[in-house]
């Protein structure tokens, strides 16, 4: 299960994906701490200035890719990584999940799953 996770790096934006692309340290109580990359739309671009608000997002996608390549439940990974969100930024879970959905491209698939999620908590 998600214990941390920190913004580590910009690593810029990919034309290709039309998304920006960031580094961050994860640290799991199974597999310990890894590098992960995360990319999104990027909230400064659309109009946010809060670099917190930013990392929020694409953090979203750090753990969606890093979850999902080891084969490992991500749906309460982001339930975690919200609670961190929250506590960190005091970023509402709602207006998380709603950055998430505008500006997340992995997230939309996990909405469902994680909702239940949220309901049991």
């Amino acid at each position: 299960m998600l214990i941390d996770i920190q913004y580590k790096t910009y690593l810029g934006y990919d034309a290709a994906t039309k998304l920006h692309r960031y580094e961050f340290d994860i640290t799991d109580g199974e597999f310990g701490s890894v590098v992960g990359e995360g990319a999104g739309a990027g909230l400064v671009g659309a109009g946010f200035t809060s670099r917190g608000a930013t990392r929020a997002q694409v953090g979203a996608g750090a753990v969606i890719a890093e979850y999902g390549k080891r084969n490992l439940n991500v749906a309460p990974n982001l339930v975690k990584l919200l609670l961190i969100y929250n506590k960190r930024y005091g970023y509402s879970i709602q207006q998380l999940i709603e950055w998430w959905m505008l500006y997340q491209p992995l997230f939309p698939q996990y909405k469902e799953e994680l909702n239940k999620y949220l309901t049991l908590a």
